[in-house]
């Protein structure tokens, strides 16, 4: 709730047009992203990358021990019988039917996590645009790939705020 105190501070201070709050996030960034938007109707465009984490197939995808501990950590044990309950609770990927904000979603060329909420974002006819960066590592290195990505956000943000087509000519 403190993501949505702090938007309701700008908004009763007039820094904030409250038909315009958008959020990003990289990495773990883009799982408070994902949480975010499927736990509160604040947030109206979304753009994130390289994240879901806290969705069940992150468990079981990743394949190691470190993110299964701290999953077992965080959730008490994995997505079945008695921990099921927490999943439910907390991850994002169970609330997707109250996500309503269009979400720009990059990741890297090999993540398949990224289908866990791109798919029933798209089901729900939810404006979703899923983006792979091939040959990319976590953390995007090459300039190319790093200037698309930004200019991508810029032009959601402009698009779904403002209306605009194109960040190279606004007038579109």
């Amino acid at each position: 709730r403190i993501f949505e105190h702090a938007v309701m501070t700008l908004i009763e201070r007039g820094c904030v047009d409250a038909d315009k709050v958008g959020v990003y996030g990289w990495s773990h960034g883009a799982f408070i992203v994902e949480f975010l938007i499927a736990h509160s109707n604040k947030f109206k465009v979304a753009c994130l990358g390289e994240g879901g984490d806290y969705n069940p197939s992150i468990c079981w995808a990743a394949g190691n021990k470190t993110v299964i501990n701290a999953y077992n950590n965080l959730f008490g044990g994995p997505p079945w019988s008695s921990c099921l309950k927490n999943y439910l609770d907390f991850s994002p990927y169970y609330h997707i039917d109250k996500i309503n904000s269009p979400v720009l979603m990059e990741f890297c060329g090999g993540s398949h996590g990224a289908l866990e909420m791109y798919v029933p974002l798209r089901y729900q006819n939810v404006p979703a645009e899923l983006v792979l960066y091939d040959g990319e590592p976590h953390i995007f290195v090459k300039p190319k790939a790093r200037l698309s990505s930004m200019k991508r956000k810029l032009d959601w943000f402009n698009f779904w705020f403002f209306d605009q087509r194109d960040s190279k000519n606004p007038e579109q």
